[in-house]
């Protein structure tokens, strides 16, 4: 019984999707029901010699097939036990009818293949089978002790045939329904992997949820990541269950033990299934999907000690020029072929794996772009603000010495001052608005744009204009923060180190690329011409903070440079990529 009830387990579908199937079978289980009685109104002959319980089996099924479509539609989860019954009933009342309405000559045999389509919906291969099975037992018995021979013209081997072709059905459409159900669990396994990966989570966030969706498709003991930092060589592991249960981050482990986990393959991908002797027997796959003829893997003592599982599946992952990685499924459960199976894990890698690298890229370069900040706010507060306070106290010094020996400072002298204290003061509003990370809705980003221009204007007397070419943006509001945190340290930069008099913002989108436009007559950058970015980073010009942030957007930077005349900087983000 309980091998029969995991065995009628619907491969694990979620509640939502079985609601789904269910409403699709009982409308057409009620359409099958109407026309089924419209065909006996119209031909009443057909239902000879049983007319009346024809009839009364016909109507009593289609007052059924309403209820259940009530049932199902007003209930989003079926239970699975009313499943099986509503299965057995089907099976029941087709087979009546085809009994009482000729046999194997009935019209109404065709509907046996809605009973298999239902299993093969609701289930897999086996149900769909067995369903066969059930629909020989229930109509093929009764039919040949009421007809027998004579009921199908003196040739009883046509029952036996008919019999033949009913489980051959019951095969095909359950291996497709087995297969098709695969897929569409193996693309949902996918989606919901790459889901979990997102930039404000974390690269460790985003890997746990990715390894925890892997674990439960295959109900696997554990689920293991290992990476390495082919720069340094330090090694860290995250896990999911079992042993790994209590990892909850990446622990580094000893570069001493890299073996551990980094063990000689000789494949891209494997499963593996211990034997006697501690021999695990495995079949493995090239990077191509190609059947490597090696039968056995060697693991380390260690590994297995620590580990303690019956069987494996691993693949070797590669993230960028960064990470060497393996991922390792600990005790899975295998509903295909092993080769299916172990393809199938070398297609996560695959298809997981450059969202999940894009993560730890836009974290790692956040981090670089956050630490230049730091270093250059450090630095501006040490040799601009702490500097200019040094100068302020050594001159109000010499003006109280003054005062002492009775000499009033001059006018002049406390106006430079004044002067030297607004210029602070911009200095550390302008530091302030770069270390406060403004949280607004994209809808909001064009309005505070022109806010920032504005008041830039008021501070400094520099005339400077925003325009805006649309009223919509529609970029991620992580990319819109980046987007105004760009244009404030140009903002900074033009006042501090341009001497422009003009200065025009302007947004353009999102019909073509988006385009942030910073353009000022000023002084101009250390270069004649107009560089790209990666010409940028080659020669080692240009602001290293913007750089780095639009870097971490995707963008593209284009700087434009005529010394003594100004400069212009093009942002650009590909519309491909926030369309």
């Amino acid at each position: 019984m309980n091998w029969f009830r995991s065995r009628l387990a619907p491969f694990r579908v979620d509640v939502a999707e079985a609601a789904r199937v269910e409403n699709i079978l009982a409308v057409a289980r009620a359409i099958f029901a109407g026309a089924s009685l419209l065909a006996i109104y119209i031909d009443p002959a057909g239902a000879a010699p049983f007319h009346v319980p024809t009839n009364a089996i016909l109507g009593a099924y289609f007052l059924y097939s309403i209820g259940v479509l009530l049932f199902v539609h007003r209930w989003s989860g079926t239970p699975q036990r009313f499943t099986v019954v509503i299965q057995i009933v089907d099976v029941a009342w087709i087979s009546m009818l085809v009994v009482l309405t000729g046999g194997v000559s009935s019209p109404f045999a065709v509907f046996f293949t809605f009973a298999l389509v239902a299993a093969a919906y609701r289930w897999g291969f086996w149900e769909t089978v067995w369903s066969g099975a059930l629909i020989g037992f229930s109509y093929f018995a009764p039919a040949a002790y009421l007809f027998g021979a004579a009921g199908e013209g003196g040739e009883p081997n046509r029952l036996a045939m008919r019999a033949g072709f009913l489980m051959l059905m019951s095969v095909f459409l359950g291996y497709l329904a087995q297969n098709e159900k695969r897929l569409r669990r193996e693309n949902a396994l996918i989606a919901r992997a790459v889901a979990k990966a997102k930039a404000e989570f974390g690269f460790t966030q985003s890997m746990q949820g990715a390894l925890g969706e892997i674990r439960t498709f295959y109900d696997a003991a554990a689920v293991i990541f290992v990476a390495e930092e082919l720069a340094t060589g330090n090694i860290y592991v995250l896990g999911c269950g079992g042993v790994a249960a209590d990892f909850g981050r990446f622990l580094q482990l000893d570069p001493e033990k890299r073996s551990l986990y980094f063990f000689s393959v000789n494949g891209e991908a494997w499963h593996s299934v211990k034997k006697r002797g501690g021999i695990h027997n495995a079949q493995l796959l090239d990077a191509h999907g190609k059947l490597v003829p090696d039968t056995e893997v060697h693991y380390p003592e260690e590994f297995v000690t620590l580990h303690q599982f019956e069987s494996l599946c691993g693949v070797k992952v590669a993230f960028g020029q960064e990470l060497a990685a393996r991922l390792f499924i600990l005790d899975p459960r295998l509903d295909g072929h092993r080769m299916q199976e172990v393809a199938f894990v070398q297609r996560i890698g695959y298809f997981v794996t450059p969202t999940l690298y894009n993560v730890y890229l836009w974290r790692r370069l956040k981090a670089k772009a956050g630490a230049i900040e730091r270093a250059r706010v450090a630095r501006e507060l040490h040799d601009g603000v702490i500097q200019a306070l040094i100068g302020l106290e050594m001159q109000l010094d010499v003006m109280k010495h003054q005062a002492a020996s009775g000499h009033s400072p001059g006018a002049s002298k406390i106006e430079s001052v004044q002067q030297l204290l607004r210029n602070q003061i911009q200095d550390v509003r302008g530091l302030m608005n770069q270390l406060r990370h403004p949280r607004f809705e994209p809808s909001e980003m064009i309005h505070f744009m022109a806010e920032q221009v504005d008041k830039f204007t008021r501070e400094t007397g520099i005339s400077a204009k925003f325009v805006a070419e649309t009223d919509k943006v529609s970029l991620p509001p992580e990319v819109c923060r980046e987007v105004v945190q760009i244009l404030q340290e140009a903002l900074i930069n033009v006042r501090k180190h341009s001497g422009a008099t003009h200065l025009l913002v302007r947004l353009s989108g999102p019909d073509e690329d988006w385009n942030l436009a910073i353009i000022d007559d000023g002084c101009g950058f250390g270069f004649e011409g107009r560089l790209s970015h990666s010409q940028l980073d080659a020669q080692n010009l240009g602001p290293l903070v913007i750089k780095e942030r639009v870097r971490l957007i995707h963008g593209e930077l284009e700087i434009e440079s005529l010394p003594g005349h100004g400069a212009r900087l093009d942002i650009r983000l590909p519309k491909r990529i926030y369309a």
